[in-house]
């Protein structure tokens, strides 16, 4: 229930790919997307996914470029979400304004 694609440089174009996998998601639990030069865009497509899946319980970010505009979208989302345990956003460009989101 554990998925690790770590290190992987699936840019923004593959979180955005992923983002649609996990909109059908109904088993994974964990998801380390860590150092995969995730951009914006790719936050932003996780940040929605978030709002309707309620499987996933932690997701790593770690040392992307998701910025302000990607932590913001996934502050948003986090309103919404219920299940998320476990975020780990560091090393991604977010200045205080990502922060304060």
């Amino acid at each position: 229930k554990d998925l690790y694609l770590n290190e992987n440089s699936i840019g923004d174009e593959g979180g955005i790919a992923i983002a649609a996998g996990l909109k059908e998601n109904t088993s994974l639990k964990e998801l380390n997307l860590g150092q995969n030069s995730i951009g914006i865009e790719g936050g932003k497509a996780i940040a929605d996914v978030l709002k309707q899946n309620h499987t996933l319980e932690k997701l790593h970010l770690y040392r992307n470029e998701v910025g302000n505009e990607g932590a913001k979208a996934i502050a948003d989302a986090l309103k919404q979400n219920q299940t998320l345990k476990d975020l780990r956003l560091p090393v991604n460009s977010i200045g205080d304004e990502g922060g304060i989101a």
